[in-house]
């Protein structure tokens, strides 16, 4: 069997398993898959007898409410209930009593045309005189 096997058959984890064998001298690796012999097992059985009965002692235990097979069983059909229908007045849906109209919007303003540019004419300016090297 493998150690998470012997841990859960026993109700207990496999670190107590594995420090169990332990104190007795066998040491073997904390990992699930390990596997354990059949005198490990027996060794492990009688040790942790006292967990495998409180495991299926709490196995018989019901919680909640439990129910007899007399309270499984259906009831007497009721008596067929008579069905009234009310009868609502159909209410008149929205009526249309116009329309808005909206004002158009007004129409953007043509941008003035753009200056025609006019030709001036520019009067030659006048050279500063060159100071000779000296």
């Amino acid at each position: 069997m493998r150690l998470s096997q012997v841990a859960r058959k026993l109700n207990v984890g496999t670190l107590t398993v594995v420090e169990f064998l332990a104190e007795k001298g066998i040491t073997i690796e904390h990992k699930p898959t390990t596997k354990i012999t059949p005198d490990q097992l027996d060794l492990l059985t009688t040790a942790f007898a006292d967990s495998v009965s409180l495991k299926e002692e709490a196995a018989s235990v019901a919680i909640g409410k439990t129910y007899t097979a007399a309270e499984k069983a259906p009831t007497a059909p009721s008596p067929a209930r008579e069905v009234h229908k009310t009868v609502s007045p159909k209410l008149p849906g929205l009526k249309a009593l116009g329309k808005i109209e909206k004002k158009a919007p007004p129409a953007p303003a043509t941008p003035p045309p753009p200056p025609v540019p006019t030709k001036v004419e520019k009067e030659p300016e006048e050279a500063a005189p060159v100071a000779p090297p000296a």
